[in-house]
């Protein structure tokens, strides 16, 4: 990938840049295979998750739903990036999933982009 400086790129800006999703080839693309989902009585709050070993990203249909009834892209946006770090090999190993690891940095980074250019839109 590119890059200024003639220096290495940091591993999460590398991943991102080659978008070698698991089980394939880096070839400079983000490919989100997105499927939706009813996730059950006792995960109702559940937004998505990742399919563990498949470059699938299961989102709930109520999330989906919430964001078009709010005209609000950004939430769907970062949702679908922080599970998409997943595909590429970050875990929540370390934070049991509360945040503060690179999958929810980068989803909250974009969140903020996306909100950014909004505002400046209007």
């Amino acid at each position: 990938g590119g890059g200024g400086g003639g220096g290495q790129q940091p591993d999460v800006l590398r991943r991102i840049l080659s978008g070698s999703e698991h089980g394939t080839e880096a070839d400079d693309e983000i490919d989100l295979r997105v499927q939706f989902r009813n996730f059950g009585i006792f995960k109702r709050k559940t937004v998505g998750q990742t399919v563990e070993g498949q470059a699938i990203i299961e989102t709930a249909y109520w999330f989906v739903d919430q964001c078009i009834a709010a005209n609000d892209e950004a939430p769907l946006a970062a949702h679908w990036l922080h599970e998409w770090m997943h595909n590429v090999g970050y875990r929540h190993d370390t934070t049991g999933g509360d945040g503060g690891d690179v999958a929810y940095a980068i989803g909250e980074l974009l969140y903020a982009l996306v909100r950014s250019n909004r505002s400046e839109e209007q």
